[in-house]
């Protein structure tokens, strides 16, 4: 189709599934005619604030978008197997959720304190432990 771009981010190695006959051949050629590799989000651990705050910025339209620096650093440590989509869900979440500001590790999902950063000791961040489930309650969620 002349004039049509196609934008595709495959999940797994199209190449590999070409020489196994998975994967069409000519679809492949005409979709590498011009290939951006972009790293994972994982790999690009500067890009992590950037993308979340502005996210946030989007949601917030009056307020600038704070993070803690303990909530960030458990954001960029975190590996993101869902990639920049998973960490948009995170924030929208936060947004929600999470009515201090700036955001506090506290207010973070559990599978992001699962992973336990590197960088910090997210227990010395928790302003108040009850934070996020008062806000649940505010909310008639629970």
């Amino acid at each position: 189709m002349p004039g049509t771009r196609i934008i595709a981010a495959p999940r797994t190695d199209l190449h590999k599934f070409v020489a196994l006959g998975k994967y069409r051949a000519d679809l492949y050629r005409q979709l590498m005619d011009y290939a951006i590799k972009l790293p994972p989000l994982r790999e690009r651990e500067a890009d992590t604030k950037s993308l979340a705050e502005l996210f946030l910025c989007g949601l917030r339209k009056n307020r600038l978008p704070e993070i803690n620096r303990h909530a960030l650093a458990q954001l960029i440590d975190y590996p993101w197997p869902g990639n920049v989509r998973e960490l948009k869900n995170v924030v929208e979440r936060l947004n929600l959720a999470c009515d201090c500001d700036p955001i506090v590790s506290d207010c973070l999902p559990f599978e992001i304190h699962a992973t336990r950063t590197k960088r910090v000791n997210c227990a010395s961040d928790v302003p108040e432990p009850s934070l996020l489930r008062k806000k649940w309650h505010s909310l008639k969620w629970v």
